[in-house]
């Protein structure tokens, strides 16, 4: 996913109006922006995450209170935000708006093609508010693409205002120019505002491009997205050691370290379905040595809040003997959490030793759910939430 500056950007390339405004990586450039901007600006967080505005990441200030513009930007580079550090935060003149609305373009995951979603009813919180007279939704013909006029007719079916609907579906085909271009999984703009004058002006984008299509770009666009600009810091240092790290929920009560990304997923799917909380997805890949639980290990342990760590390896590539000497030399940096490690495979019975004497639970067996609800038990209150 892009940050929000980044996928503006690109939506400004095909024409949508997007706030005026720029990207600060410090308190003292966001006064400088707003000065120069004047009168009423937002400050918005720049992290790989939504739900900004429900954890206080976007805030009001006044270019004539330069004080306040500073105090407030401080505040929001100090904090993290669903996890994440910001990378700065993007300053922009506050838009007089009329109207919000919700648009985005994604793919059925089941037929594989491209799906246009509309939505009268923008802003925060908009699945809450998603009904069958406010909403539509629209399969597109991946050959044919999307014609204004089918766009047009799907956002009346909305009940917007006749008087927007042609600037919407204008905004919307522009939109979509945007999806098939870039070779997007999803272009989402919420809330896509009327503004005084009758503009449609996208307030926020949320723009996530296919990684395998990002060779295929022109290289002016990939100059605009550049990945190493768009990233999680926590994610880069993961990729560095040679681990996928996502963080999920930092404030979940279970961290997660697989030996494999189905398998990390149908860990995380069970975690969920039986009511615990899972704070991240790791997966270690193939070739886990020692050396790389230790990384995965402290990686979780030092950037979630997690009370226990679940490890969940199949021992077909790896040495599982050679995994458990990991998690026992991070052990003592756990302090009070808990390790539980659930393996199957190759040097099992050597593996099982060497954790049983350093008191780490293991559960030898090819049941993931099993070792799971085990894990429960050992938390408070049997773990769930």
């Amino acid at each position: 996913m892009l940050i929000e500056y980044i996928g503006k950007k690109l939506l400004s390339l095909r024409g949508i109006q997007v706030p005026q405004g720029e990207m600060a990586r410090t308190p003292e450039k966001a006064v400088d922006i707003a000065r120069r901007l004047g009168g009423e600006v937002v400050l918005k967080v720049q992290i790989p995450s939504g739900g900004r505005g429900k954890s206080e990441g976007v805030k009001f200030a006044n270019s004539n209170d330069l004080d306040q513009v500073y105090s407030i930007a401080s505040e929001l580079m100090k904090r993290k935000f669903s996890g994440y550090s910001p990378l700065g935060l993007l300053v922009e003149k506050k838009a007089k708006t009329l109207n919000e609305y919700y648009l985005s373009f994604t793919v059925d995951d089941v037929k594989g093609v491209p799906v246009f979603m509309f939505s009268s009813s923008g802003g925060t919180d908009v699945e809450k508010s998603w009904d069958g007279d406010k909403n539509t939704v629209l399969q597109m013909d991946p050959i044919e693409g999307a014609w204004e006029f089918q766009l047009r007719d799907a956002i009346s079916s909305a009940k917007v205002d006749r008087s927007n609907g042609k600037v919407l579906a204008q905004a919307a085909r522009r939109a979509y120019e945007v999806f098939n271009l870039y070779e997007c999984r999803l272009v989402e703009i919420n809330p896509l505002a009327i503004v005084e004058g009758g503009a449609a002006v996208a307030l926020d984008a949320k723009v996530d491009i296919d990684e395998d299509g990002i060779g295929r770009l022109d290289s002016s666009v990939k100059e605009i997205i550049d990945t190493r600009d768009g990233g999680d810091e926590l994610e880069e240092a993961a990729k560095r050691k040679g681990l996928n790290f996502v963080m999920l929920d930092p404030r979940g009560n279970v961290g997660v370290i697989t030996g494999g990304a189905g398998l990390g997923m149908a860990t995380v799917d069970i975690m969920y379905s039986e009511g615990l909380k899972p704070a991240n997805f790791l997966d270690l890949g193939g070739g886990a040595t020692a050396e790389k639980v230790m990384d995965a290990l402290r990686l979780v342990l030092r950037n979630t809040d997690a009370r226990a760590v679940f490890v969940n390896v199949y021992g077909g590539i790896n040495n599982l003997a050679d995994i458990a000497k990991g998690i026992v030399s991070v052990k003592q940096e756990a302090g009070d959490r808990l390790i539980t490690v659930k393996m199957q495979g190759h040097f099992q019975e050597e593996a099982k030793r060497i954790l049983e004497e350093a008191g780490v639970k293991i559960f030898i067996t090819p049941n993931t759910r099993m070792a799971v609800n085990g894990l429960a038990e050992m938390l408070p209150k049997g773990g769930r939430v």
